[in-house]
């Protein structure tokens, strides 16, 4: 047999699973035209995530927490949408946030959480647009956060 042209070939990878003490093999091959193009991705580089993820959401909350914390404010803010979420592998995860909140009619307690179950927004004239940064160290038991938000209506410079 002789290949007759190359403008048709195909690239393929290959993942080999053998376990000889159960007498089992995986093959699993994939097979893409050689001519298609890929969305190649900087090694260490940030990736965009999808923002309503629950894993993500529950990142944002502890973020607003600890902002609630951090700023002294005695009203709870609820998260009203998440705008953007980049993860990036460093020495660890660094996930980045990007999220708007709005004030609620409840109080905040001491650890950044409503004291009362059924808060609602009162306006989203006065949003605060949030960006957090999560760096986790599994290995460590490390978890970082900081968190930073000014009023939505505010220009960056």
């Amino acid at each position: 047999c002789e290949v007759q042209s190359t403008a048709n070939t195909l690239t393929c990878h290959s993942e080999i699973l053998e376990q000889p003490w159960l007498k089992k093999k995986d093959i699993t091959v994939n097979c893409i035209p050689s001519n298609s193009r890929k969305k190649r991705q900087l090694l260490g580089g940030q990736q965009e995530q999808d923002p309503n993820n629950a894993e993500y959401r529950q990142l944002a909350e502890e973020s607003l927490s600890k902002y609630l914390v951090s700023s002294g404010t005695t009203q709870y803010h609820k998260i009203i949408k998440i705008n953007k979420v980049t993860t990036q592998v460093v020495a660890g995860s660094m996930t980045r946030i990007d999220f708007t909140v709005a004030p609620t009619n409840c109080v905040v307690d001491s650890n950044g959480q409503p004291t009362a179950s059924n808060c609602e927004v009162q306006s989203t004239a006065n949003t605060l647009t949030c960006h957090s940064e999560i760096l986790e160290q599994p290995w460590l038991k490390k978890k970082e956060i900081t968190v930073n938000c000014i009023p939505s209506n505010s220009r960056k410079k």
